[in-house]
């Protein structure tokens, strides 16, 4: 068939050689390279065809190596032997698949072979102990299949909730759904968790929980055990090289958060050395995002940390993987976002404009509420910093409205449009020293509040100000802390 034969003469192949040279898909090239031939009356027709064909070689050869088809083939062959009485070599073949299944974690596949291995034991008394084993395997596994199943929709209903809040809770009644989630039984005795993965689903709540409240200390314990489980059993490292890697973040989170630096760089390295494992290898291309977090997790607790000068040379890493490989525009947005903090905080302001500017002009960044208002406020500050009274002036109402349509014109928001507002009418320094004094009394006072300090996490607004008051940089405001 077209999958085997790749002769030249074959001209579905010779028109899948000249698609692959192609740098940009031209169709005009391609009708003129097959000009005379039947296919460029129906080209349409040919491409769709083309794309089947080639859809089908790939799962063909997926299937080839995939656990779960070659489980499903055993099934089929087995099922085929015990309809032809050959219950030996059938019972030969399930044993061999029942020992990949329970290795590989299927255990809806594992399920079915314990079900087809009672039809081929003859029913008598040298194999009621047999019999009595594979009922308790199924018991255990229903009850791990359903505890699964619970696991999944209260992980289901948590990301709602948590989709409805935003990356930060700014309000206390906002937690309000967490908190009632919290008080489900799976969520308050561990011993529902009969599994791996509900195991692991039970401590990323938690540990999710803890870092809505700002508990770093107790979301610290919870990703240590989604962490410990792999270092337990690395084997579901390989089943589940995705979740391993969201562990590890989960510790780094905790860390950078509490500035704990040596714990941090330490499991920087675990992170680092988990990406040199072949199944965590092929994350680079399929979930780059989360293969590359390493780098933005750094980017991140660096400014937060106010190494700003360390945060620069992490940016070009993650422009090029960026660049390179597909990522979800959730990574995508606080890439940017905190690449055009390091610009700032680094005074190169012209190329945090950049950064911001095409934050703003992306659609899908209004999905991420709370990435969309701070990139307006920045845009702001930016500008003011550029000397830019005009456009402060110009996009101030138009970020007014903006926070105040989405409900998110919290208190910080609130006092740093104020001042901002006024900043083209000040004529001169004197005047300007004291409306930041002014600033930075307001702020102070609300600093501490456990929701209004969240907002100083996507921009260290306190030592912005600073820096204007002693006319220095962020940079050496933050180097002459240091030496204090």
């Amino acid at each position: 068939g077209y999958k085997q034969d790749k002769d030249e003469n074959n001209v579905y192949w010779r028109l899948f050689d000249a698609i692959d040279k192609q740098v940009e898909y031209e169709e005009e090239k391609l009708l003129h390279k097959f000009r005379g031939h039947k296919i460029t009356k129906q080209f349409a027709s040919t491409k769709n065809y083309l794309y089947n064909l080639i859809l089908s070689s790939l799962t063909d050869y997926d299937e080839s190596k995939d656990v779960e088809s070659q489980l499903m083939e055993a099934i089929k062959e087995i099922k085929a032997l015990r309809k032809r009485s050959l219950h030996s070599q059938a019972y030969k073949k399930l044993e061999t698949a029942k020992k990949v299944a329970l290795k590989e974690k299927e255990s809806l596949l594992y399920r079915r072979l314990l079900k087809l291995e009672l039809y081929l034991l003859p029913f008598n008394t040298e194999n009621f102990k047999k019999r009595d084993f594979i009922y308790k395997e199924l018991k255990r596994i229903d009850t791990e299949i359903a505890a699964g199943r619970n696991y999944n929709e209260l992980y289901s209903r948590w990301m709602k909730a948590e989709s409805e809040i935003g990356v930060v809770a700014r309000m206390e009644n906002k937690l309000a759904s967490l908190d009632k989630l919290m008080q489900s039984p799976l969520l308050q005795d561990e011993s529902h968790a009969v599994t791996f993965n509900t195991r692991f689903q039970f401590n990323e709540l938690h540990w999710r929980y803890f870092v809505y409240r700002r508990d770093y200390l107790q979301a610290l314990q919870y990703a240590q055990k989604m962490m410990g489980q792999y270092e337990k059993q690395p084997a579901f490292i390989k089943v589940n090289p995705i979740a391993y890697l969201m562990s590890l973040d989960a510790v780094m989170l905790c860390e950078s958060s509490m500035g704990d630096i040596k714990a941090y760089e330490k499991t920087t390295q675990i992170f680092r050395k988990a990406r040199e494992y072949p199944s965590v290898k092929k994350l680079q291309k399929e979930t780059p995002g989360l293969y590359y977090g390493l780098e933005s997790s750094m980017l991140s607790a660096y400014t937060q940390w106010k190494h700003y000068e360390k945060a620069l040379p992490i940016v070009p890493t993650i422009e090029a993987n960026s660049q390179k490989y597909h990522q979800s525009p959730n990574i995508i947005h606080t890439n940017h976002y905190l690449i055009a903090l390091t610009y700032f905080y680094n005074e190169k302001f012209e190329k945090a404009m950049d950064k911001i500017m095409k934050l703003m002009n992306d659609k899908m960044l209004e999905e991420t509420s709370d990435l969309a208002c701070f990139t307006r406020i920045l845009h702001l500050v930016t500008h003011f910093e550029l000397g830019n009274d005009l456009m402060v002036a110009y996009n101030i109402r138009s970020t007014y409205r903006y926070l105040l349509k989405r409900k998110r014109l919290f208190k910080v928001e609130g006092i740093v449009l104020r001042f901002l507002r006024k900043t083209p009418d000040i004529l001169d320094e004197k005047a300007l020293m004291e409306s930041l004094k002014k600033l930075q009394n307001e702020l102070q006072t609300i600093a501490s509040n456990s929701f209004e300090k969240q907002a100083f996490a996507y921009f260290n607004f306190i030592d912005w100000i600073e820096s204007k008051l002693q006319r220095v940089s962020m940079l050496e405001l933050v180097k002459k802390d240091k030496e204090k």
